[in-house]
């Protein structure tokens, strides 16, 4: 689909691993906010961090969405981070095995987002 000529900003379509990446980082996003869900229905209160976590991964998943650079810089920053938690910790949620499959889902998106067929979609 192409923009019309007096259109100031042309249409681009977006790749598809970038949509499959999106997908997937949607994803692990949902599971995070269920389990939030769950834990104020369980205790009543759900703590301020978390929540914030939250309101921040969204909000990257939004701008990685819509083509900003930094946004799947950042992204991949705190998800190296997350890895490096993973290994260091003792008793993590992360190694339970749900805890496994959303960091994988997580690493399989990151690596989606810098393959060299989506690097020149992003400004």
């Amino acid at each position: 689909m192409n923009a019309p000529a007096n259109s100031p900003t042309p249409v681009v379509r977006v790749p598809r691993r970038v949509l499959l990446a999106l997908t997937l980082l949607w994803v692990v996003w949902a599971a995070h906010a269920w389990y939030l869900l769950m834990c104020l229905l369980k205790f009543g209160s759900v703590p301020i961090g978390r929540v914030l976590v939250a309101a921040l991964e969204a909000f990257l998943i939004y701008l990685i969405g819509k083509g900003h650079r930094h946004a799947r810089n950042v992204f991949a920053l705190i998800l190296i981070f997350l890895v490096v938690g993973f290994f260091f910790a003792a008793r993590s949620e992360l190694l339970s095995p749900t805890g496994t499959a959303l960091v994988t889902l997580d690493a399989l998106a990151v690596f989606l987002l810098y393959t060299s067929a989506v690097r020149e979609w992003f400004k």
